[in-house]
């Protein structure tokens, strides 16, 4: 019995060339990196990097932890008015019969409180995408975001959208 999904391997000259492939994945899909997106613990393997399409999403972000380690964070950093109010908006994906989990911490001024931790798989996003909206600290001039995936390590965890909106009132 042939299975149709299959794990797209696209790998762009722009990906190749670079050491840390998720940062030209981060310059193609930000174009400017408004929110300051940088990373030191991608690995290598399972071909991380910029995919044009991904389950019916364009323009996706596939990351993978370093080899020998279950988790992948990357950090971004918003500039705020403090009179209005914020939110994360994140749409993520997985590959079938895998799993991982989401962690959304804020990270602004030392700490380290975590805003969101949801498992992303077959039973919380059966399409293959999960989108989440997380209210963020009020009151600041700019926010400090850390977002790690923590899954097995054999196949990318995949980001179509990250943004931080101003809600209206």
């Amino acid at each position: 019995m042939e299975t149709q999904f299959c794990r797209p391997l696209i790998k762009t000259a722009e990906s190749i060339k670079r050491k840390f492939p998720f940062a030209a994945a981060v310059k193609k899909k930000f174009p400017g990196n408004p929110l300051s997106i940088s990373t030191r613990s991608c690995g290598k393997k399972g071909n991380p990097g910029f995919r044009e399409e991904v389950n019916e999403r364009e323009n996706v972000i596939a990351s993978i932890p370093k080899e020998g380690s279950r988790n992948f964070n990357f950090k971004m950093t918003k500039r705020m008015d403090p009179k209005k109010k914020y939110k994360l908006l994140l749409e993520v994906g997985h590959e079938k019969d895998h799993s991982w989990t989401l962690i959304v911490a804020d990270t602004s001024k030392g700490n380290h409180k975590r805003l969101l931790t949801e498992e992303v798989s077959d039973k919380t996003a059966p399409d293959g995408w999960k989108t989440f909206e997380v209210d963020l600290p009020q009151g600041r001039n700019a926010i400090s975001l850390q977002l790690t995936s923590y899954y097995d390590g054999k196949v990318p965890a995949y980001c179509s959208n990250i943004d931080i909106v101003e809600v209206e009132e």
